[in-house]
């Protein structure tokens, strides 16, 4: 299984128009290091007009990725950066690698209202569907695992200075005030959520040269164990309509309403005041006959 995980994690590649940049998703150490974490989570109930689809929620994670993915590939923008609708309550923006790791960067603001696991997930799992075009399958499983990695490096702001390019911290800049995933519900608005794409260091950084200035013995890449099963995307198609969300089907509840006979607070206020008008409409009309 662990052999199964790193191949998907290095088998997504994509290819740039005009930046000729080459992005692929997760590094080694992002699969295989990630410690699984409990959270804190929202326990509440919810009024009817505060619960959403399980599509509908993985739907705010595709147009996310959707509209990344066709800044990159429709207009060739070597800046992707998708403030959302509306502005900054959920955000995203590709930063490529240059003598740091680049990484994708989903900002939740100050008006998000994920305060589920559950629903973290699907928003990620949705944006690794449309933004990384994996399958719902793979994107299911590594979605978690994004959120262990950003967990586990939570605030470790030294670490993301040294690793990714300084970009990654300043594209939501004034937006945010934690990078990576608290284990409480409570810390995640005003968070960004870090999906590192693999880089190469340079040449120069692998090896040294010595003071003779021989030309340094070839450096031999270690080859990968044969992987049982491998996973080669598709090429994506893109057109000017892929930023839309899928339609919402298979409806799945995922919390249970507390409010009164399944009416939400303003629809009790409303049936009150009207029952107060016709109660008043008939003392007056009674007092009229009289």
């Amino acid at each position: 299984m662990k052999k199964l995980i790193f191949a998907l994690g290095l088998a997504v590649i994509f290819s740039f128009g005009a930046a000729a940049t080459e992005i692929t998703d997760f590094d080694k150490d992002f699969v295989e290091n990630s410690n699984s974490t409990t959270y804190e989570e929202w326990t509440g109930g919810y009024a009817p007009s505060e619960i959403n689809t399980a599509v509908q929620i993985m739907d705010i994670g595709r147009r996310l990725g959707n509209g990344i993915r066709y800044q990159e590939k429709v207009q060739n923008d070597p800046n992707p950066y998708n403030k959302g609708n509306p502005a900054y309550k959920y955000s995203s923006a590709r930063i490529y690698s240059g003598s740091k790791r680049g990484a994708d960067v989903l900002l939740i603001g100050h008006t998000a209202t994920v305060d589920t696991f559950k629903c973290l997930k699907l928003i990620i799992r949705g944006y690794l569907e449309s933004a990384f075009n994996y399958s719902p399958e793979q994107a299911k499983l590594l979605a978690e695992k994004i959120c262990y990695w950003n967990t586990n490096n939570y605030e470790k702001h030294s670490y993301f200075d040294r690793t990714f390019e300084n970009e990654v911290k300043t594209v939501f800049e004034g937006r945010f005030e934690h990078i990576g995933l608290s284990s409480s519900y409570k810390d995640w608005k005003g968070s960004i959520i870090i999906i590192p794409h693999i880089f190469n260091e340079p040449v120069s950084e692998v090896y040294e040269t010595n003071e003779t200035n021989e030309t340094p013995e070839e450096i031999q890449t270690p080859e990968v164990d044969t992987m049982e099963e491998t996973f080669t995307p598709a090429e994506p198609e893109v057109s000017e309509k892929s930023y839309e969300a899928a339609p919402v089907r298979e409806p799945v509840r995922i919390a249970k309403s507390n409010s009164l006979f399944g009416l939400d607070t303003k629809m009790i206020i409303l049936i009150g005041i009207a029952v107060l008008v016709i109660i008043g409409l008939i003392v007056m009309l009674v007092m009229l006959v009289k």
